[in-house]
């Protein structure tokens, strides 16, 4: 059996739109694991070839990131439909994540977790 085409192309475009969006995500949440587990080993002496990155590690990392920016994105969802409601989900869709990541690199840079 095939697909319709309408099935296809709805598919298809579900997947040009968040395949990026997945991969930033994945790449992300690996690399912030790997950082806090260089950072922890560092503090205790050992070298960074002993960081053990998991698939349970970082997808933990992944629910938590994800977490955070869903709660306050359904949290400002529940604004009245007006003017201020775009505005405040495309800032949230675009700025709050930008931000976030920013402020864990800073973190993550500079502190080391020690």
């Amino acid at each position: 059996m095939s697909e319709t085409p309408v099935t296809d192309n709805k598919i298809k475009s579900i997947l040009e739109r968040d395949a990026l969006l997945i991969a930033v995500i994945s790449g992300l949440s690996y690399y912030f694991v790997y950082s806090f587990q260089k950072a922890f080993l560092s503090h205790f002496g050992f070298s960074s070839e002993f960081a053990d990155v998991t698939l349970g590690s970082v997808l933990s990392s992944m629910a938590g990131a994800l977490g955070l920016i869903l709660s306050w994105y359904y949290l400002f969802s529940l604004l009245p439909k007006s003017i201020i409601r775009p505005v405040v989900l495309n800032l949230l869709y675009w700025a709050v994540p930008i931000i976030f990541i920013a402020i864990t690199l800073l973190i993550f840079s500079t502190t080391g977790f020690s």
